[in-house]
């Protein structure tokens, strides 16, 4: 039975991903290049930012973004500010957090926390992002 829901999902994520671009935000440039690397190997548009401030204009300026992954510790402008402003200016806007500090710094809203495998963050972007539409993967579905 679990296989058979592991190849839905597989099929779902291979049909649906391509629609989808994420804005990744991280001030580490490894963590950044890496999770940016693994997101568009699995099919997803991907913009990155290296900071809060880039982020905000990449957002302005390219109204296909559908999903923002921000780290949550990072100079200047952190993710939970970044979050706060894209919202204001995109409101629906999917936000998923990510840090390798405790979840009491964390603010409301979904975390995947460091270090991260591939499998987590594409399983948690595909939650997030069929979280908003009707053809969602369904684990009741057979």
């Amino acid at each position: 039975m679990l296989s058979h829901r592991r190849e839905f999902l597989v099929a779902w994520l291979e049909t649906h991903l391509a629609r989808h671009t994420i804005l990744v935000v991280d001030d580490d440039p490894d963590i950044l290049d890496y999770a940016s690397g693994v997101l568009e190997e699995y099919g997803y548009a991907v913009l990155a930012a290296a900071d809060g401030a880039t982020a905000l204009v990449l957002l302005r300026d390219h109204p296909e973004i559908d999903l923002l992954f921000t780290d949550i510790v990072m100079p200047g402008l952190h993710g939970a500010e970044v979050a706060k402003r894209a919202c204001q200016q995109r409101p629906g806007l999917k936000v998923l957090f990510t840090s390798g500090y405790a979840a009491d710094v964390v603010p409301a809203g979904r975390l995947l926390k460091k270090p991260y495998r591939p499998h987590q963050l594409t399983q948690e972007v595909a939650l997030i992002l069929g979280a908003r539409r009707n053809d969602r993967p369904s684990h009741r579905q057979q």
